[in-house]
């Protein structure tokens, strides 16, 4: 029985796209790029990638992201709600997906385009299409309309 992940699994590789106001490609775009880079940095190709995180409030699906880069076959897909503490999920999904031998290697990504695509700072009229609309009932009348609101 597995009691320790300890030395079963580790970070191999990071990727990230320059900061900027308006970089002049899409969320697919830069999350591909990011990935790719990633994926380069730890010294392997994408057909080694067999599994994919990433979060429900972004704009890019996972197997858009796959697809981009060339990965051809996932065994795990996992997305994350909310913001907070959720990039740290993203890892323990991948550590655990890893060290029980379901998957060989994992990416995580997040990717917005803040000034150009979603900006969440602003507000919102209605529910994101990834939010339950039930639940969403509750958060709306009381201005909880940021993820640090969601988790505090």
């Amino acid at each position: 029985m597995l009691t320790s992940i300890k030395d079963e699994c580790a970070i191999v590789g990071i990727g990230m796209t320059e900061i900027s106001k308006n970089s002049g490609r899409s969320e697919l775009q830069l999350a591909a790029e990011c990935v790719k880079e990633a994926i380069d940095d730890a010294g392997l190709k994408p057909t080694d990638i067999d599994g994919i995180t990433g979060f429900t409030l972004d704009h890019v699906e996972d197997i858009e992201v796959a697809r981009a880069v060339g990965i051809p076959e996932l065994r795990l897909m996992s997305r994350m709600p909310h913001g907070g503490g959720a990039p740290m999920s993203l890892v323990h999904q991948a550590a655990m997906a890893v060290a029980t031998g379901m998957c060989k290697a994992v990416v995580g990504y997040r990717a917005m385009n803040g000034r150009s695509g979603a900006r969440y700072s602003s507000g919102i009229a209605e529910g994101p299409e990834t939010t339950d609309r039930i639940s969403w009932g509750w958060y709306m009348p009381y201005g909880l309309l940021t993820p640090a609101c969601w988790v505090a």
